[in-house]
């Protein structure tokens, strides 16, 4: 039996073990999360026992699948799958939460603590800007295309950069649609947002890097139309050969902000970025202040 927690983006699953002299042994496995639900509990042969959801959270806000009426989890119901994915353990959870192919609405079949009835729920996790590390994706398992990225987000000065992207796979060829947002406040200056996303292989080395993709917006004075904000998008279009698509297991998206009309930094910038995210995915740590996003990517 493994105790599990949700209620942060980085946690240990902990499983007892108990040896031939009575011994309990305490291992700890680091499980790197990008969807959360908010809940808290434990693992068993059947599923996901809940001991605790947290009030407000996305647990206690469900819409049947059937009929579409609102739900929540309780303490004691049992999470037997997501999206049809048996769940048995922490990885199994990671792992069908990042490959949902709507985030918007996760599949969680809940097994009622009180009528002992099998009920299929939508939940919307939340998520976050900021890097979050995959987990890894089990050996021969399909990518689900087209991938939409959640936002990766960096803010300077009176400058908000975003940046994601969609991802998918054609006939002849992947393509990554890279959206771009630039959002500055105040009524004097400019500023930039950039965007790249970089595909990472099984060892987590850049396989495909698209081109940086740039917006820059002056300041907002109009006394008559929302002083002190303006904002505008950018989009870029970059073609991956078949052959680099197929080998993909993680997308990194990357967003960087500038308080002026000029580059935020340099392209070495982005590069010492993707050093740091190879490193994280390595060792398996969240680096919180890289303003980027991971999304696991099964490869073929």
């Amino acid at each position: 039996m493994a105790n599990f927690s949700d209620a942060d983006f980085t946690v240990r699953e902990a499983e007892v073990l108990v040896d031939s002299n009575g011994h309990h042994n305490t291992t700890y496995t680091a499980i790197q999360l990008q969807w959360l639900i908010r809940v808290q509990g434990f693992f068993d042969d059947d599923g996901f026992h809940l001991v605790h959801v947290t009030p407000g959270g996305p647990a206690t806000q469900l819409t049947s699948v059937q009929g579409g009426l609102a739900g929540a989890a309780e303490v004691g119901d049992t999470i037997t799958s997501i999206n049809d994915q048996a769940i048995l353990n922490g990885k199994d959870w990671a792992i069908a939460m990042a490959n949902a192919p709507d985030h918007n609405k996760v599949k969680l079949s809940i097994v009622d603590v009180e009528s002992g009835d099998s009920v299929d729920w939508f939940v919307k996790p939340q998520t976050r800007p900021g890097l979050v590390v995959p987990p890894p994706t089990p050996s021969g398992q399909q990518a689900h295309f087209p991938i939409q990225t959640p936002e990766a987000k960096q803010k300077v000065g009176e400058t908000t950069a975003t940046a994601s992207a969609k991802i998918s796979k054609q006939p002849t060829k992947g393509l990554i649609e890279l959206h771009v947002h630039v959002k500055k406040t105040g009524v004097a200056g400019s500023g930039t947002a950039c965007g790249q996303v970089a595909l990472l292989d099984k060892d987590n080395n850049t396989v495909f890097q698209t081109g940086v993709t740039q917006k820059t917006k002056g300041a907002n004075a109009n006394p008559l139309n929302n002083p002190g904000v303006a904002e505008d998008d950018a989009d870029g279009s970059y073609d991956v050969p078949l052959t680099i698509l197929n080998i993909v297991q993680n997308a990194a998206v990357m967003a960087r902000a500038s308080d002026s009309d000029g580059f935020p930094g340099s392209l070495d910038e982005f590069n010492q970025g993707l050093d740091k995210i190879k490193h994280a995915l390595d060792t398996a740590v969240a680096i919180a202040e890289d303003v980027a996003v991971i999304v696991a990517i099964a490869s073929a």
